[in-house]
């Protein structure tokens, strides 16, 4: 895998899409909460940015799996841990926090890999802080992020 700078847009993007992907594709409800959600905004992204994030961290799926197993792309719990380790602001945590959450609702349903990543990032960085405005108690499709 490669790295980014801790903190940055692109390590917070990467975790989006380690959730976005954990159950083996990207679905357009996804993307579409991205953008409507502010997401992109929230986390530094410039339009665009998180399409680059998400073919890069698929390339080094398969560099990886290419390299270790020939043929799987799965992505193990010491990898998990390494990428959530690249944030650690409490702040930038809690966001990423709540915009994997809504990525794994977009589809009406969190599966397994999706699931893990979630619950990795709680046991790291510990529950995402609740949001203090109305916001946060609207179902996942309408989160706001910002």
């Amino acid at each position: 895998m490669r790295t980014y700078p801790q903190n940055s847009p692109q390590a917070a993007a990467r975790i989006v899409a380690m959730t976005m992907m954990a159950d083996g594709h990207v679905s357009k409800s996804e993307i579409e909460l991205f953008e409507r959600s502010g997401a992109r905004w929230a986390l530094g992204l410039q339009p665009g940015e998180l399409q680059t994030v998400v073919q890069a961290y698929c390339e080094d799926l398969l560099m990886d799996a290419y390299a270790a197993h020939g043929t799987d792309c799965g992505i193990d719990n010491a990898t998990v841990q390494s990428l959530l380790r690249e944030i650690d602001n409490p702040q930038l945590r809690a966001k990423v926090q709540h915009v994997c959450t809504a990525m794994a609702h977009a589809d009406a349903h969190i599966a397994h890999g999706e699931n893990i990543v979630l619950k990795t990032a709680e046991q790291m960085w510990g529950p995402a802080a609740p949001k203090p405005d109305a916001q946060a108690r609207k179902a996942p499709r309408e989160l706001s992020v910002a």
